[in-house]
């Protein structure tokens, strides 16, 4: 997983998530790629269908984890979680 972000400055608090990207690999390499920027898995064998939806809901979380918005109401003790989707 590789998790690109945009910072305007020097504080985390401005961090923003880019993309999230996820890669499969066996013994021959690369299999299956998701990024948050397209909206379907790619590649020459697939994840199982519920694999794809608990891929995506990682990628969701790790948005959510980045959000600046969602950390301060987490800092304020809002336990919601984020709806924007990936």
């Amino acid at each position: 997983m590789q998790i690109r972000l945009s910072v305007s400055d020097t504080t985390v608090e401005t961090a923003q998530t880019v993309r999230v990207e996820l890669l499969g690999h066996d013994y021959t390499g690369q299999r299956w790629c998701f990024r948050t920027n397209a909206s379907d898995f790619g590649g020459i064998v697939l994840p199982l269908p519920k694999a794809q939806m608990q891929f995506r809901q990682i990628c969701q979380q790790v948005v959510h984890l980045f959000d600046p918005v969602a950390k301060r109401l987490q800092e304020m003790g809002w336990t919601a979680c984020s709806t924007r989707a990936v």
